[in-house]
């Protein structure tokens, strides 16, 4: 069975919250086959959302860097799509799912060279490189470019598949292929008015 996984981690000041992980499993539903939804996570005191399996961040890393945690060797027995909690599902993920790769992502939007780990699909080990490696930390901007860096050969998805709200949706529209618009950056998805 696939795993749709996302990651909070809650800080003081910090934009999300578990209603953005009750969001995302709502409209991941209707889009995606039979699957287990994970949350790794370090919220205090989240009582348990049917439907949402909780797994405890124990690395401590903090803000994105917290996402390399779901490349830890062993964590998964099934093949993985990871979401951000702010993209927004607009249609069929199977082919992401099922995207003829061990590890697959989007092409960032401002550095062509890197991946964008807002979507991305992995089989169990495949991203071990990504956590068992260690780089310096303070060469790479995010866990965008050290996963880069971890795992060159990384295949990224038609680029219709996943439109940056900034760059395309907002100016052109969303394309009828699209299956996750992504919110890099400002705005987020729910501070759109309807």
């Amino acid at each position: 069975m696939i795993t749709i996984a996302c990651v909070l981690h809650q800080s003081v000041n910090g934009p999300y919250h578990p209603l953005h992980v009750q969001r995302l499993q709502r409209q991941v539903a209707p889009y995606a086959p039979e699957h287990r939804f994970v949350c790794l996570t370090n919220a205090p005191h989240w009582e348990q959302t049917e439907g949402i399996e909780l797994i405890p961040l124990q690395d401590g890393n903090t803000g994105w860097w917290a996402k390399i945690e779901l490349l830890k060797p062993g964590l998964f027995d099934d093949r993985v799509l990871y979401l951000d909690l702010d993209v927004e599902v607009v249609g069929d993920l199977t082919p992401l799912i099922e995207y003829p790769t061990p590890f697959a992502s989007i092409k960032d939007y401002m550095n062509p060279k890197q991946i964008n780990s807002s979507v991305m699909v992995f089989d169990p080990g495949a991203g071990s490189a990504a956590y068992t490696t260690d780089p310096p930390i303070t060469d790479y901007h995010g866990d965008q470019g050290w996963i880069t860096a971890a795992i060159p050969d990384i295949e990224r998805f038609p680029k219709e598949w996943c439109p940056s709200y900034r760059q395309q949706v907002k100016r052109f529209g969303c394309p009828k292929e699209a299956k996750v618009i992504v919110y890099h950056g400002n705005p987020k998805p729910w501070s759109i008015a309807a």
